[in-house]
């Protein structure tokens, strides 16, 4: 190619770039319909109930609740988690709930359903 026809093909190109890269619709542009609007109000948020187990290495009562428990409660559809905290100052295992109604409540010690049930009935 000569050079002339290069930068003829760069003057093309360049114009081309310039004509197609106009601004971006901005999403105020795009407003969501009224079928959209009437769906997503119609969705009640549902939280996943959840467990959050807090303990320290080496605690009997936190790996056999880990153990025992845990999978009895995943079986009904808890998300469970465990966070060891060497710093705590409350007795291990202590549990952090959020039991999907939007309460959250706290139990301090092995979580049995008769806690639960208590402290659920306190947090209200």
């Amino acid at each position: 190619m000569k050079e002339s026809h290069v930068v003829i093909l760069a003057g093309i190109l360049f114009a081309v770039c310039i004509l197609f890269s106009g601004p971006a619709k901005k999403e105020s542009e795009f407003p969501p319909s009224s079928d959209l609007i009437a769906e997503v109000a119609s969705v009640k948020t549902i939280q996943r109930p959840s467990i959050t187990m807090y303990s320290r290495d080496n605690c009997p009562p936190c790996d056999s609740w880990w153990a025992v428990e845990r999978p009895r409660w995943e079986a009904v559809g808890w998300s469970i988690d465990r966070i060891t905290d060497e710093n705590t100052s409350k007795l291990t295992p202590w549990y952090e709930i959020h039991d999907g109604d939007g309460e959250q409540f706290e139990v301090i010690g092995y979580l049995t359903t008769e806690k639960f049930r208590k402290a659920k009935e306190g947090a209200k």
